[in-house]
């Protein structure tokens, strides 16, 4: 909005004063990503030359069998089938920036684009393989009898999903379920190190309510 001035009174806003634009872009907001802090990349010098096909060797279980004297041993020949990650999909993005344009703004637009496309491309790919994990669930591991030993916790169902609060007034209390996750995986006997849980912002801010806020409960010197 031009300033104003007495009638009369030559304004010059318009052929002599110009607009300035900030060299200050407003940054976009990203989603904190988390595929790049519970993946490994141990694999990815293999394909970047050549092939579509990763074949992934595992350890097999070792049998451990009662011993009596004079009875003979029973041989185990170790076997286990191995892993293929196949290189089967890919997603890219493509920004065009005229020379004139380049030329003629006063900030790098190119750049600019390239970290949002980044941005946008790590958000995309953790939807894409998280929501691709869902199948390859262990059956005792999901649904309403979850637990390969007991086969006793509600883990929920698409059409029945678990219902979560702060302190298990009303529904499942949220540290409650972190705990019979935990559970579960133990029962599978799934390593204790190294593990981890993705939660979204919702159930986050359960946890945040929760009694975990006071920090005594967990001997913590701050709140988690």
């Amino acid at each position: 909005m031009a300033f104003p001035v007495n009638p009369g009174y030559t304004q010059y806003s318009g052929n002599f004063i110009p607009e300035i634009w900030s060299k200050k872009m407003i940054l976009s907001f990203y989603d904190a990503t988390v595929l790049a802090q519970i993946a490994n990349t141990d694999y990815e010098g293999e394909i970047k030359k050549e092939g579509d096909t990763v074949n992934i060797r595992t350890e097999p279980d070792i049998n451990v069998n009662s011993y009596q004297k004079g009875l003979p041993l029973v041989a185990q020949q170790p076997n286990s089938p191995k892993i293929q990650l196949l290189i089967d999909r890919g997603e890219y993005f493509n920004a065009v920036l005229d020379d004139v344009d380049k030329y003629q703004t006063d900030l790098p637009l190119m750049n600019r684009w390239m970290q949002n496309a980044s941005e946008q491309m790590k958000k995309k790919i953790d939807s894409i393989v998280l929501a691709g994990m869902l199948p390859d669930i262990a059956a005792t591991n999901k649904g309403a009898t979850a637990g390969a030993v007991s086969a006793s916790y509600n883990m929920g169902t698409s059409g029945a999903p678990v219902l979560l609060d702060k302190n298990g007034a009303t529904n499942t209390g949220v540290i409650d379920f972190i705990v019979d996750v935990n559970t579960v995986l133990d029962e599978a006997n799934v390593p204790e190190s190294d593990r981890f849980i993705v939660i979204p912002d919702k159930v986050n801010n359960l946890l945040l309510k929760s009694d975990l806020r006071d920090a005594s409960i967990t001997g913590d010197g701050t709140s988690v």
